[in-house]
């Protein structure tokens, strides 16, 4: 009797034994069977995957159906400037006017010079500089480009259009006097940096003359045959009233992305 009990003990601790190897076999078996190792794809040219940009037509698509002016989506890569673009008819038309809306709102709306074109070597955007206004709307960022120390942070620009995205990087930045009775036009003949074209002559003194004004060297050359992007604000006190200069920012087109076909 005895040893048949001592039997049935070791037969019974065989059996706990064969179970609980079981049960780590199958809490394992993905690692046993290498099932959750990271499988490499080799590479296949001609098959890479297309980026996403899905986003960036529904951000547009959005902002056309509220205003049919809308052209392109302007924001830093830092996220300093985030702003929508319309065309303008004339420089008074969005000056005051709301991009919802289309009622007056003081703050207006970020525009496109109205005689450039999406083709244009040199597109001027203007939009107001509201350094009152808590927090600051518009324009009003882009006096941080006066010092030197917050270019490297804020140096690309990305203007999203309906089937592209165009990336640039700041190249000058600068203040200028312009004519008190024509608030778009330099007091210096040859500065007009909202000419929409500079043929190689008009632009090799333009750039050496903003080379005199810039507030910096940041080691961007715009050379003839390049695309720019020209952004002008205002130049105001702690009061807010206006000077008779503008504060300007080039940046030049480093790089075109197609979003989806024309």
């Amino acid at each position: 009797m005895k040893k048949r009990n001592i039997k049935l003990f070791f037969i019974f601790i065989l059996v706990i034994m064969i179970a609980l190897s079981l049960f780590y076999l199958y809490q394992n078996r993905s690692e046993l069977l290498g099932l959750n190792k990271e499988v490499e794809v080799p590479f296949v040219e001609g098959e890479e995957k297309e980026p996403d940009y899905s986003w960036a037509h529904r951000l547009f698509d959005a902002n056309k159906e509220i205003n049919a002016d809308y052209i392109a989506q302007f924001r830093f890569e830092s996220g300093l400037i985030d702003e929508r673009v319309v065309r303008a008819e004339d420089y008074e038309e969005y000056l005051h006017t709301d991009f919802e809306t289309l009622e007056y709102n003081i703050n207006g709306t970020v525009f496109m010079d109205p005689n450039a074109t999406l083709d244009s070597q040199n597109i001027t955007l203007y939009g107001h500089n509201r350094s009152w206004w808590a927090p600051p709307l518009m324009f009003t960022k882009l006096h941080e480009l006066e010092d030197e120390a917050n270019y490297e942070a804020n140096k690309y620009i990305d203007m999203v259009f309906e089937n592209e995205i165009r990336r640039y990087v700041v190249a000058h930045v600068y203040n200028i006097a312009i004519d008190e009775d024509n608030v778009v036009s330099p007091v210096e003949e040859g500065m007009e940096y909202m000419f929409p074209y500079f043929d190689k002559e008009a632009l090799e003194y333009y750039l050496e003359r903003v080379s005199e004004l810039e507030y910096y060297d940041t080691g961007v050359e715009i050379e003839d045959g390049d695309r720019f992007l020209t952004l002008q604000t205002c130049v105001s006190d702690a009061n807010g009233v206006v000077s008779g200069v503008r504060f300007i920012v080039v940046a030049k087109e480093i790089e075109v992305l197609k979003t989806r076909a024309n």
